[in-house]
């Protein structure tokens, strides 16, 4: 316990401040990129309303166990319950995540295409990268 005190100052820049001003930097020199997705066709309905509540149980499961877990780790244990708690709903969360979409996160031909180009993640020009219903960064 006494090194969180003792580091608390640099756990929070390193966990809070350096994201963001990384977010920030990446913003500033690359750009926004919803003009350009927005004018691609649908074609392809990416998940279902079953796959969406899922993984938004699974978010909101995500931040309560942070918030409760950074709570305990700088202060009392009273969220300990509610932490194991909200362990449990994200770990049921994943579970069922991993039985949907378990297919469809096995390597592909794409993928190696996809990882060489960092999926235009840093182009300033928009490029449209096939890779299926998960592209290589969200398998991994």
């Amino acid at each position: 316990m006494d090194f969180y005190f003792k580091y608390r100052a640099i756990i929070l820049v390193g966990a809070v401040v350096l994201p963001a001003a990384f977010c920030l930097v990446h913003y500033i020199v690359v750009g926004p990129k919803g003009k350009a997705l927005a004018s691609l066709p649908r074609t392809l309905e990416r998940f279902s309303i079953w796959d969406r509540v899922i993984h938004a149980i699974r978010v909101l499961a995500f931040v309560a166990v942070a918030i409760t877990g950074y709570v305990m780790a700088f202060g009392p244990d009273a969220p300990r319950v509610g932490h194991m708690v909200w362990g449990g709903i994200f770990l049921a969360g994943a579970i069922i995540a991993i039985l949907l979409w378990n297919r469809h996160s096995l390597p592909s031909r794409e993928d190696g295409e996809w990882l060489a180009r960092l999926g235009g993640y840093l182009s300033k020009k928009p490029i449209h990268l096939r890779s299926g219903k998960f592209n290589a960064g969200q398998k991994g």
